[in-house]
């Protein structure tokens, strides 16, 4: 009774709107081709910056958690963070698995699949158009998604600095985190200029749970004659996280403080560094031209470990790799009569990586000695997609898009493994190539009964390769484990409803069929992947409603109702789990959300339920559902200085933001902060 109650509040109740159901009228970029907003033939979510730097966020997960089937966890705030799309974290132990992250139009997606999400701090960002579901093959074939970033830009061409410094408290008396981003918007000769700079530190809820980071980023538009952009983007990340380790529940209910980590000072030093340029003309209105280049560079040290036993979950860790990726696109327009025209699109990606990874049995350099190596492995990957794409529209009745990709993968993997025997320490050659190629046909189309109705419907396959992270079979002597890449099958079946000018409704329902899904399960201490002998079946509805009684009062109430299931599978141990519940996915989300807009402040309250979580493939064990309210307040104090406070967690609910499914020893949750509170100041010169 509970969950109807719940979805049905969803449904009718009240909240704040945000950008994401607010589109703009006209036109809107839509799978990488504008279309008229009411005939977008899929779900098109859109966030904007004021939704991004709400409650104090030092990371996106607030903005894009009210998202209906999207979930970003984090371990403390602006921690360790993972993100899936319509699916679960069957095999993410962190950031994005099998969703497109695309920045400024560049691609920074890597050719294994990663996509570095803690490039995306709130108050670098503009705005996020997310693109769930069968529409991600439109941006290289990932199946779940895609991100499409735009970062602050100079639109005003006005020389102007804003600034933010913010306290906040962790959820342990005397302890709190500082936050300061600066942003410089300039002008240049016929462009401008934007410089972000971003500092936090944080000391964390759990006894080793810290975080700290600085991260700049430059980017500049050049206008030059016929219609020709240029632009240069260029940044450094450089954070570091605690690894705090999941823990018992009576752990988690009594001592939620305790981190194993800290034992085995288990923690990530993660440095980016990266450059790109990309030209675009535009020929007439419907034809241009755009290509992109990105060169990027990353190191990561990771000593890990959950255990003081020195046979057990001990390491260290050390990757290094550079790579590029290229982004070439074109569209054209073959006709357009009166409300009819006709056009194409087509675009090319290309990805080139290469990472060296190194293991050690535990930290070299601290000793008399190094020590034994168990892997010294370089990952060469590329990747390849081409596609062409054919957009039929009349602007007052339907739109049609068909398209067909091709994804191309290779990748080599070579160096040494080592083992250990009777005889000691020995290396063997590793050598080995994988070839992957992917057709990505989709088809999408919309079509308005009535003026304010739109129904839609599309179709796509995709895939998601393993990851460099995932290839490290820690439980064969540390070789790559040979895993095969995910093929998925995606439909899509939605309308939008415009009553009036006040209300706005949405539904979607999708159903999704992924075969040789990777599922992570952890053998004496080791996190290990295998591909799932079967296929995962994913279905859902997904729900909004939006309420605009005023200028001033913004509302919206959104709602994921979600069946995820294994289907004919068996897992090694010979235990059926055909049928049972896909751990990570609650079958039950949603939330509220109000916006209040006065002359002299602005309230933001937040409400968010997420129902209980299988955490075992066998569903012998559930987390509990929990709900969550944030209230925060801006208040204006001269039109160049603004005073922001808030609350996160308001109800001080005790809950686990980072399930680690399929653990052992029932070590699963990695406690979430209690309530805390933040004061911060934002000014303008």
């Amino acid at each position: 009774m509970t969950k109807y109650l719940l979805l049905a509040s969803t449904v009718l109740s009240f909240s704040s709107i945000i950008a994401q159901t607010n589109l703009q009228p006209a036109e809107v970029e839509a799978f990488r081709l504008k279309s008229p907003e009411k005939l977008v033939t899929g779900a098109l979510h859109q966030v904007d910056s004021t939704s991004i730097t709400s409650h104090g966020a030092t990371d996106i997960s607030r903005s894009i958690n009210v998202i209906p089937g999207v979930k970003m966890e984090t371990r403390g705030e602006g921690g360790s963070r993972r993100i899936h799309v319509r699916g679960s974290s069957l095999r993410s132990p962190y950031s994005i698995r099998n969703s497109m992250l695309i920045l400024d139009g560049f691609i920074f997606t890597e050719a294994d699949g990663n996509s570095p999400i803690e490039w995306l701090d709130p108050n670098l960002i503009s705005s996020i158009n997310i693109i769930t579901g069968p529409a991600a093959a439109s941006y290289g074939g990932a199946y779940g998604g895609a991100f499409v970033v735009e970062t602050n830009e100079n639109k005003r061409y006005i020389n102007e600095s804003t600034g933010i410094a913010r306290i906040a408290t962790t959820g342990v008396s005397d302890s709190y985190f500082n936050y300061q981003a600066y942003n410089m918007l300039g002008t240049i000769d016929h462009g401008s200029y934007a410089l972000s700079i971003c500092n936090s530190e944080n000391p964390g809820y759990r006894d080793w749970e810290w975080n700290n980071k600085t991260q700049l980023y430059f980017k500049a538009k050049f206008y030059g004659e016929k219609n020709v952009k240029h632009t240069i983007i260029a940044g450094h990340y450089d954070g570091r996280w605690a690894l705090p380790g999941a823990i018992k529940e009576e752990d988690a209910s009594l001592n939620p403080l305790s981190s194993p980590g800290q034992v085995c000072n288990a923690h990530v030093d993660r440095r980016r560094t990266i450059g790109g340029y990309s030209f675009t003309k535009e020929f007439k209105p419907g034809s241009t031209f755009t290509a992109s280049i990105l060169g990027k560079y990353t190191s990561k040290f990771n000593p890990y470990g959950t255990t003081t036993n020195p046979n057990g979950y001990n390491g260290y860790k050390e990757e290094d790799g550079m790579g590029m990726s290229a982004y070439i696109r074109a569209t054209k327009n073959i006709f357009k009569r009166n409300n009819l025209e006709l056009n194409t699109e087509s675009s090319a990606i290309l990805l080139f990586d290469k990472t060296n990874l190194v293991e050690w049995d535990f930290t070299p350099y601290v000793v008399s000695e190094m020590p034994p190596k168990r892997y010294d492995l370089t990952l060469d990957a590329n990747q390849s997609f081409v596609s062409s794409s054919l957009i039929l529209t009349d602007n007052t009745k339907f739109r049609i898009e068909v398209q067909l990709g091709l994804n191309n993968r290779i990748r080599n993997t070579y160096g040494s493994t080592f083992a250990s025997d009777t005889s000691g320490l020995n290396e063997y050659e590793y050598d080995i190539d994988s070839r992957n190629l992917s057709l990505l046909p989709r088809l999408g189309a919309s079509f308005m009964p009535a003026e304010n109705f739109t129904v839609f419907a599309q179709i796509s396959t995709g895939f998601s390769d393993p990851t460099s992270f995932e290839l490290v079979d820690p439980e064969d002597d540390f070789v790559p484990a040979e895993l095969e890449s995910e093929d998925a099958l995606g439909l899509e079946l939605g309308f939008r409803h415009q009553l009036g000018e006040k209300i706005q409704l949405r539904n979607t329902l999708y159903h999704q069929i992924v075969k040789n899904a990777i599922m992570g399960i952890v053998e004496n201490g080791f996190d290990t992947y295998t591909n799932v002998d079967g296929e995962l079946e994913m279905s859902g509805l997904e729900s909004e409603i939006t309420f605009t009684p005023n200028r001033s009062i913004f509302i919206r109430g959104y709602g994921t109702y979600t069946i995820h299931r294994f289907n004919n599978v068996e897992i090694e141990d010979e235990q059926d789990i055909d049928g049972n519940a896909i751990p990570g996915t609650p079958s039950l989300s949603g939330g509220l959300q109000l916006r209040y807009i006065h002359n002299l402040f602005n309230l933001n309250i937040e409400f968010r339920h997420i129902g209980e979580n299988p955490i075992l493939s066998d569903n012998s064990v559930y987390a509990e559902a929990y709900s969550l309210l944030d209230p925060s307040v801006e208040v204006k104090i001269n039109n160049k200085y603004f005073v922001q406070a808030g609350v996160r967690n308001a109800l001080n609910t005790q809950y686990s933001d980072w399930l680690h499914l399929n653990n052992e020893y029932s070590k699963y949750y990695n406690p979430a902060p209690p309530r805390t509170a933040y004061i911060g100041a934002r000014f303008t010169f």
